[in-house]
């Protein structure tokens, strides 16, 4: 980032922000976020807070070089800085309650060759080609969505082990539940977003009496943030094969989604991966890239692999005319 851009914010930011906060202290940290990408957090510290929300520049920045002046992307920081102030002096003790915290586990899944960095600080758990980290997730009534990734001085605190925490983030994660959407209707939502007839995708785990043959699927949690965890809950993969009847292959669409592509014999595991690179490469936040390889569900031995099989190679079932949905774009 500009240091110029950074140190302007630094130093004016407090004039557009209430009177409670002219003796706060502001500094701008370095952060470590996923795919070992480094992000500039503004901190706005008042006095006595043990806790401060950071307020990454990267996107402001890049507004400010489209053409928006400065006072407004300031007002627009001062006033995000106020909603996010949790006006609780005794944060400290409710971070340290586990047994009421636990219930917001969820997985962050990253690729381990993209996150070497930041896998020496977070607790992570293997996971075939990819690893799943941890996360605190809350959401206000507006539905936002902030996270924390944990650490192992967080399982010192909450005087845990490493496998409570994935016992507990399974268990979250089921009670938080699961959506599996067509990928045509998934588009069709996004699209109404900007219309006068709104629409939403079925969840075809709810009703799965009219799941689509010719169509591949987006898999992620009910709150569609960080749902490529989904990918960790075995009885799940198991329950899409069922509805499927078949073998499928599990794309990294990103960090909140997998994509579902039935394997019906027309495409090979390396065409879908240049697909994954391409959307990557093209459409993807590099902070929120996944991976760029695919793995295999196999149906028969219910078991999720690196690689589809060399047995099965030729054995998939075609369905005539390929009409399989592209890509949604999501993000």
């Amino acid at each position: 980032m500009d240091k110029k851009f950074m140190d302007f914010i630094k130093e004016n930011i407090k004039e557009y922000l209430p009177d409670t906060f002219m003796d706060a202290s502001v500094e701008i940290e370095e952060t470590l976020k996923n795919n070992d990408l480094i992000r500039q957090g503004l901190m706005i510290r008042r006095r006595g807070e043990m806790i401060t929300p950071k307020i990454y520049l990267e996107d402001y920045e890049k507004r400010y070089k489209k053409g928006e002046s400065f006072e407004q992307i300031l007002q627009e920081i001062a006033v995000l800085r106020v909603l996010l102030d949790c006006k609780d002096a005794n944060l400290l003790p409710a971070i340290m309650d586990y047994a009421s915290l636990k219930q917001n586990l969820i997985f962050s899944m990253c690729d381990p060759e993209l996150n070497r960095k930041k896998m020496q600080e977070y607790v992570h758990i293997p996971c075939g080609k990819y690893a799943a980290m941890y996360r605190l997730v809350t959401m206000t009534q507006e539905v936002s969505v902030a996270s924390m990734p944990i650490t192992k001085e967080h399982l010192k605190i909450w005087k845990i082990t490493e496998e409570q925490l994935y016992k507990d983030t399974i268990q979250a994660e089921k009670r938080r539940g699961f959506e599996l959407m067509s990928s045509r209707e998934l588009v069709k939502e996004i699209k109404s977003c900007y219309t006068d007839e709104p629409f939403e995708a079925a969840n075809l785990l709810r009703n799965s009496e009219n799941v689509p043959e010719d169509d591949s699927y987006v898999l992620s949690n009910r709150i569609r943030y960080f749902g490529a965890g989904a990918i960790m809950n075995n009885e799940l993969l198991e329950r899409i094969s069922r509805l499927l009847g078949r073998d499928y292959f599990i794309l990294p669409f990103s960090v909140h989604e997998l994509l579902i592509f039935p394997d019906v014999g027309n495409q090979s595991q390396e065409e879908l991966e240049r697909r994954i690179w391409e959307i990557n490469e093209t459409e993807n936040d590099p902070e929120e890239i996944f991976s760029y390889h695919a793995v295999f569900y196999d149906h028969d031995q219910k078991l999720l692999l690196p690689e589809k099989p060399n047995e099965k190679q030729h054995d998939g079932k075609k369905i005539e005319g390929n009409n399989y949905s592209p890509f949604p774009l999501l993000n």
